[in-house]
Order: C-alpha cells, then structure tokens, then sequence
C-alpha cells in the first residue's frame, strides 16, 4: 500500500511542513479543532432549516433593516444544502488533511465527506419539497461512487483505476 508523503504527519506537508517545529502540533490540533466545526456547524445548520420559527428571530438579528419576509422554502432549502455542503466538507478535511492516510484512506475519506453531504442534503431536500435536488444528488453520488469505492477497497489511485478501467 502506498502512502502519501511517506507516512509524514500533516506537518511535513509542503503547507504545514514551513511551521516551525515547535508549532506543529498546534497546527495538527488547529486542523482537527476547525475540521469538527465545520462538520457540526454544517449540520446544525442543515437541521436548522427545518425549524423557521427558529429562523425568524436569527432573521431580525442578521437584517438590521427591514427583515425580509419570513425564511421561505427556497432560503431554507438554500440554508440546509449550504449547510449540507459545509458537514461534507468539514468531513472530507477531517479524514484526509488531519492523519496520515494511504490513497485508499484518503478515499475512504472524500467517500465520508460525499455521504455526509449526501444524507443531509437529499433528505432535507425531500422534507422541504424540493425531490429535483434529491434526484441531482442522487445522479451526482451515481457519477462519483463506484471510483471512489474501488479506490477506497483497493488502494489503487485515480490513474491506476483508469487504467484497469480502459483494458
């Protein structure tokens, strides 16, 4: 099995790798402390889209003119697929920039990341009345899945699989 930078910890990536030593860890802590708040915050989000009665107050808070009117269906399924996109994002970051990980970790990882936008926003999609994003997801995860899943059970990288792929 492969590894990405020879099993070097997030501190001796080209980005990190430039902190001094002393700070490294602080920096490794600050990846897994910013990670965990996109995912919860993502989440929250999401869920608080389900809730406008909740909104409203939040609302008169952000829009210190004249709110608009009260949060609609399409600013809460915009809030829940925005907040979809940031958990899946916080996901993918967690699992792959904060430990060492082979190539198939790292696809298990964007695979988390995927499922955790994919859970969230075709269901909250659904709940709010909007099924044409659930099915635009739903083509998308189609697309995406399988490469990443070969990946993920294989190890193998992107042009190894292409090239399995081609003959």
């Amino acid at each position: 099995m492969e590894l990405l930078y020879e099993n070097a910890p997030l501190s001796a990536l080209p980005f990190v790798g430039s902190v001094l030593p002393s700070a490294r860890p602080q920096v490794e802590g600050m990846w897994k402390i910013g990670s965990t708040i996109y995912v919860v915050s993502g989440a929250a989000l999401s869920l608080l889209a389900l809730w406008p009665e909740v909104l409203e107050p939040i609302q008169r808070v952000v829009f210190t003119t004249d709110p608009p009117e009260a949060f609609g269906r399409m600013a809460r399924l915009d809030l829940a697929v925005a907040g979809a996109l940031t958990a899946g994002s916080g996901m993918m970051i967690r699992r792959t920039l904060v430990a060492p990980v082979s190539r198939a970790g790292v696809a298990r990882g964007l695979l988390e990341g995927l499922l955790t936008w994919y859970v969230l926003d075709t269901a909250l999609s659904i709940v709010l009345g909007a099924p044409w994003n659930a099915l635009g997801n739903t083509a998308f995860l189609a697309l995406t899945f399988p490469s990443l899943l070969s990946m993920a059970r294989q190890g193998a990288t992107p042009s190894q699989t292409k090239a399995v792929q081609a003959h």
